[in-house]
């Protein structure tokens, strides 16, 4: 009884805990707003590489050694310092599909990957397991800066977590390329709490997420497909195309995937993208 009684202590103090991190984040992004690009709080550019849209963008490029990795310097993370400092919301327009189009989407979509980063702790295995009181903080920190209905909840929330993934996956690789527990220790940001980075590392280190990860990782090699439109989905190349045609209804998706995976000069991305064209 002794011990169910010092359990549940804790575990309400942690719930408090947890309660004033939220308010004190939710505090916190109340004066921030976009500004793209800044210095990479990771260092040098440790990242799984995509081969999809992601509105978190950040390569890594090995060195044909095996021996040591070099990476390409990439913008840092958003840490939206300028964005509604005058009080005023910013305006999201949206597509017969849902989907953030022109103007204000990407400050949106920039917007939801900082406020995942700040709002949800990488000790969380799974998005889903995000519920309750902390996802409607993370929804009124959203509304503070945009104008938006109820029913766009649905597609930031999806953003939210996908974002937040794609954040965990670029710490991850932070520990692949740590060569001692030392090392990987030393590469924790500033923004990550000291407990919180030893718990992400034991549970990435884990034998069963070892094992998932090589999995996925051979999944990612057989995409051979390279997307070129870097941070903007589909949706965002499809209004773009629209914009500048003379006629916009004879757009079609094909039209839109050629784009989204061919170069400036207008040349496939690669010999497969070439096949499928």
């Amino acid at each position: 009884m002794a011990d169910q009684g010092a359990s549940s202590k804790a575990s309400k103090k942690r719930q408090k805990r947890d309660k004033q991190s939220i308010v004190a984040a939710l505090r916190n992004v109340g004066n921030r707003g976009i500004c793209i690009g800044g210095s990479n709080n990771f260092g040098p550019s440790q990242s799984v590489s995509s081969q999809g849209p992601s509105e978190e963008t950040s390569q890594e490029t090995p060195n044909s050694s095996p021996k040591e990795k070099k990476y390409k310097k990439t913008r840092g993370p958003t840490t939206c310092k300028t964005m509604g400092q005058d009080g005023e919301k910013t305006n999201v327009y949206f597509n017969e599909r849902g989907q953030p189009i022109d103007q204000g989407s990407e400050k949106l979509s920039s917007y939801l990957g900082m406020i995942g980063r700040q709002m949800v702790p990488i000790t969380y295995d799974d998005w889903r397991d995000v519920k309750g009181v902390r996802k409607d903080l993370i929804w009124e920190a959203i509304k503070q800066k945009f104008t938006l209905d109820e029913q766009r909840k649905a597609y930031c929330m999806r953003t939210v977590g996908r974002l937040w993934r794609s954040y965990k996956t670029r710490l991850r690789g932070i520990i692949d390329c740590c060569k001692s527990n030392a090392m990987v220790l030393e590469k924790k940001t500033k923004k990550i709490d000291p407990k919180d980075w030893k718990i992400f590392i034991k549970g990435k280190s884990s034998p069963r997420f070892v094992a998932k990860s090589k999995k996925f990782k051979i999944m990612r090699s057989k995409q051979v497909l390279p997307y070129t439109a870097s941070r903007k989905e589909y949706a965002r190349v499809e209004n773009d195309m629209k914009k500048i045609s003379d006629n916009p209804s004879s757009i079609v998706r094909v039209d839109i995937w050629t784009k989204a995976h061919t170069k400036v000069n207008g040349e496939p991305s690669n010999e497969e993208v070439a096949k499928n064209l």
